[in-house]
């Protein structure tokens, strides 16, 4: 692309691409993308240590549960993003990335505390924000779920509509719950079904 002749040292343009590479399933693209950061970060820079975490934990994501090789991948992404939260703490892409991990490795209720850190730090992706419900409503922590939902507006929750409607009929607010039932429901529809 031509941002990326023009600006070849772009931390944050490396890092959206290697996004990008990841979304597309692309695994060469980016592991090529993890060698680039490294050289323009240097091995032990934030970012550097941030996407060599990502692609461990995609790839452990590819592998069997209770596999050595998916443990060992989560491990060393867990280290890799230590280290991240030593170097810059509070950043939102480290957090949701230690969130996965605890999530991989079975520890729900760490991987939920890591999403609700990343959505306070600002993270709004909607993908997040449906796992960070499911988990919370899975450990019934309705009060947390539903206080999440207060804090968020309606666009943020696409396609967790019924699982927004039974976390706030489950917390006892029936008002949240019949507005975002009726707005599930599209205005044209008669069939009452």
């Amino acid at each position: 692309s031509r941002a990326h002749r023009d600006r070849p040292d772009d931390l944050g343009l490396l890092l959206a691409r290697f996004d990008a590479a990841q979304q597309a399933g692309d695994a060469a693209a980016a592991g090529k993308l993890v060698e680039e950061v490294r050289r323009v970060d240097g091995a032990t820079g934030a970012t550097a240590r941030l996407v060599e975490a990502l692609d461990r934990i995609r790839i452990a994501e590819g592998l069997p549960a209770g596999d050595s090789p998916r443990a060992d991948h989560l491990s060393k992404a867990a280290d890799l993003l230590s280290r991240v939260d030593g170097q810059r703490p509070g950043w939102a892409r480290a957090v949701l990335a230690r969130g996965a991990v605890a999530d991989l490795q079975g520890d729900r209720a760490a991987a939920a505390d890591r999403l609700q850190q990343a959505v306070d730090l600002g993270a709004r992706d909607p993908k997040v924000v449906r796992r960070l419900l499911q988990l919370l409503a899975d450990q019934r922590r309705y009060a947390d779920a539903n206080q999440l939902l207060r804090k968020l507006p309606a666009a943020e929750l696409v396609g967790a509509d019924a699982l927004a409607a039974d976390v706030s009929l489950r917390s006892g607010d029936f008002d949240r719950a019949l507005r975002i039932a009726a707005g599930a429901v599209p205005a044209d529809e008669t069939d009452p079904q």
